[in-house]
């Protein structure tokens, strides 16, 4: 058989197991793009003695957070996204900040047949569930091989309603469709595979294990504790809460 056959037979008969997976546990594990001394050469120029400092404190964050393991936990319509409870060494408790997400969210709950998407996070002193819009995505015409998968490019505009206005952050996936599961971590789905590598606000996560149909069946439950609101709300009482804290501040 020649080597193009051989290729074309593999390829086929991968997605053919893939097309049978039903349930499986995806680990992630986190980077940074940029490290802190990167990002803030004006503090560094402006005053060393702070810079160094919160260097420091950065550095010895990154080294925890790259000892964790993010799963991604999936069925054939639902997943769900979250960082495995890690804070053996109570000294570790002030770097929980730097492994969760944005929203300050631990749980991401996606369910595709209902196209819901649901975050729990405790913010301003509440517990709530936030009501997420769908990503938008634009496929790029772009391949590379990720930890020997072989990726496809997209993005996406991540729209965030601050008090000075609207910002928008890009955010970059690499996913395979060789692995035709369309979920992703940070609650970044609805691709035409799994997303492989995601970098989104200077935080980079790479799939490390793949461990389809598990012997343990996969349980997910869509969060539900918390007051659901919707994600204009949610920025709403952020920017209400950021306004008081300010004026208490003069």
């Amino acid at each position: 058989m020649s080597n193009l056959k051989s290729i074309t037979f593999f390829l086929f008969i991968s997605n053919v197991l893939w097309s049978q997976v039903s349930e499986g546990i995806i680990t992630y594990k986190k980077s940074f793009e940029k490290s802190f001394a990167e990002l803030n050469q004006n503090l560094k120029n402006k005053d060393r003695e702070s810079f160094e400092k919160y260097n420091e404190f950065m550095n010895r964050a990154e080294e925890v957070v790259n000892l964790l393991d993010f799963k991604l936990i999936y069925n054939n319509t639902e997943s769900l996204f979250s960082v495995d409870d890690f804070v053996d060494n109570e000294a570790d408790q002030r770097f929980l900040g730097l492994a969760i997400g944005p929203l300050g969210a631990r749980i991401y709950y996606y369910n595709g047949m209902k196209n819901n998407y649901l975050v729990e996070t405790d913010a301003f002193g509440d517990l709530f569930v936030v009501e997420m819009p769908k990503h938008e995505w634009v496929l790029v015409n772009q391949q590379k091989v990720i930890n020997g998968y072989p990726c496809y490019k997209a993005n996406t505009l991540v729209k965030i309603q601050g008090r000075n206005g609207e910002l928008k952050k890009e955010a970059e996936a690499w996913y395979c469709n060789d692995l035709p599961q369309s979920y992703g971590p940070l609650g970044f789905n609805g691709l035409p595979g799994l997303i492989i590598q995601l970098t989104y606000n200077n935080e980079v996560y790479t799939v490390s294990r793949i461990d389809a149909n598990p012997k343990k069946p996969v349980k997910i439950v869509p969060p539900s504790k918390g007051k659901k609101v919707t994600k204009e709300e949610f920025e709403e009482i952020g920017n209400k809460a950021m306004s008081n804290f300010n004026s208490g501040m003069k």
